[in-house]
């Protein structure tokens, strides 16, 4: 199976958030963990990002209709 790997840099230009709240998140285990290639380098599976994408809740709230 070949899985595209992602960078942190590109994790944070698919997911609006910034690398420490990333690395705060994984911490919490509600992010995904990445892969280590090597030394200190990892690299993000992109299909657990975008799992994890569409796994947030939707923001809430009512819709109010135009006032007259």
């Amino acid at each position: 199976m070949n899985q595209e790997l992602l960078t942190c840099k590109q994790v944070t230009e698919i997911v609006p958030l910034t690398q420490s709240t990333i690395y705060r998140l994984m911490r919490k285990n509600r992010f995904p963990l990445p892969v280590k290639i090597g030394g200190r380098n990892v690299r993000w599976l992109r299909s657990e990002v975008m799992d994890w994408l569409k796994s947030q809740p939707r923001a809430t709230g009512e819709i109010k209709a135009n006032a007259a």
